[in-house]
């Protein structure tokens, strides 16, 4: 009998042993269901996120696209552009005090000339203050010092036109004058029109 009792002891051992395995597993178990669910909920907000990242990677695909239409556009508006603007620095460094004061001295000069001198009155007119008064007149009051105003065509900042300098210069640049002007005249009419 005592032989039964050793038994029964060690299957009681037996079985506290495997209740409290049994406890610890379950513990495992609910650890590792907990620990699913977090992965899911991580996994589904990675993918989330993956997807705004992809949408937002597509917006800057097609933005680089318009970019480079815009570059390219600009690319070959300033090669056609060069020219001109060489044309206009040829110009420009014919002008000399002479052939300004030259210009000056007009008494009444064609319209082809009243529109150019007008023309560079409202395209260097500062702050974008666009002058009313663009008679020949006014004109020479523009041009009196001679070389400050020279000096003024040749350190135009062409860069930085006034929007109101912008509108207010295009019916001049509509207009070509239908008879040759004097070299000097066309000189700053080309100024002109290439500074736009």
């Amino acid at each position: 009998m005592a032989f039964f009792g050793v038994i029964k002891d060690q299957v009681d051992d037996l079985k506290a042993k495997l209740a409290a395995q049994e406890v610890e597993l379950k513990q495992k178990n609910d650890a590792a269901d907990t620990l699913i669910q977090e992965v899911g909920v991580e996994t589904e907000k990675v993918s989330k996120e993956k997807a705004v990242a992809d949408a937002e990677e597509q917006k800057v695909a097609a933005i680089a696209v318009v970019v480079s239409g815009k570059q390219r556009d600009c690319e070959e508006d300033l090669t056609k552009a060069e020219p001109a603007l060489l044309a206009a620095q040829e110009a420009l460094n014919t002008l000399n005090k002479s052939n300004l004061t030259e210009l000056k001295s007009f008494g009444s000069p064609v319209s082809a000339v009243t529109n150019v001198t007008a023309a560079v009155m409202v395209l260097t007119a500062p702050n974008g203050k666009v002058p009313k008064d663009r008679s020949w007149k006014a004109s020479k009051v523009m041009m009196a010092k001679v070389d400050a105003f020279l000096d003024s065509l040749i350190n135009f900042n062409k860069e930085n036109i006034h929007e109101a300098c912008l509108k207010a210069i295009q019916p001049y640049l509509q207009v070509r004058a239908a008879h040759p002007l004097s070299s000097h005249v066309s000189a700053v009419f080309t100024i002109v029109r290439t500074t736009y």
